[in-house]
């Protein structure tokens, strides 16, 4: 009985490996910052529902791992410092401008259930964005901002901050 037990403690693993399922995945990470697989497919959805200027500064054929990159380069850069830190309120305006390109609560909470979303999670994520968003308001200046000045003024951020792009497990196995 005894080694039945430990086989069966053994086994488990091997049994808990061949069942697992990939919930999300790392892409890239910058500094420190991870950035996720389900970081990027939020940004797909949530930049065409916002006015942000990271992403007109970009362009609309702006690749969106690069965007993700960026915020996560800004967030870095703006800290915690209150100059950048948003209004409850602010944060509330844009959940209800993001909330007006759905026709229905049906379809906002399709939304939210498909990006793994609350609205306290939704509310910090906004937060952050609002951050980054304000550090490039304070930081280019209005006669500054454009594509080719966002690109030169990123360009210098970027050079200063390790970002590391991580493969998919399908790139990395050879055969494949």
């Amino acid at each position: 009985m005894p080694f039945a037990l430990a086989a069966s403690a053994l086994l488990a693993p091997v049994a808990a490996q061949q069942s697992s399922v990939v919930v999300d995945r790392i892409v890239a990470v910058v500094g420190e910052r991870l950035v996720l697989q389900s970081d990027l497919d939020l940004e797909q959805a949530l930049s065409p529902l916002e006015d942000s200027p990271v992403a007109a500064l970009m362009g609309p054929s702006a690749d969106p791992l690069q965007v993700v990159i960026d915020r996560a380069i800004i967030r870095g850069l703006a800290g915690n410092a209150a100059i950048y830190v948003p209004s409850d309120t602010d944060v509330r305006d844009r959940v209800t401008t993001i909330r007006s390109h759905f026709a229905d609560d049906t379809a906002w909470n399709a939304f939210l259930l498909v990006h793994g979303l609350d609205a306290d999670r939704l509310a910090s994520l906004l937060y952050s964005r609002l951050v980054v968003d304000r550090y490039i308001e304070r930081n280019l200046q209005q006669a500054e901002r454009g594509a080719a000045a966002y690109a030169e003024w990123i360009s210098h951020h970027r050079a200063r901050v390790p970002i590391r792009l991580v493969p998919a497990i399908d790139d990395m196995v050879p055969g494949r």
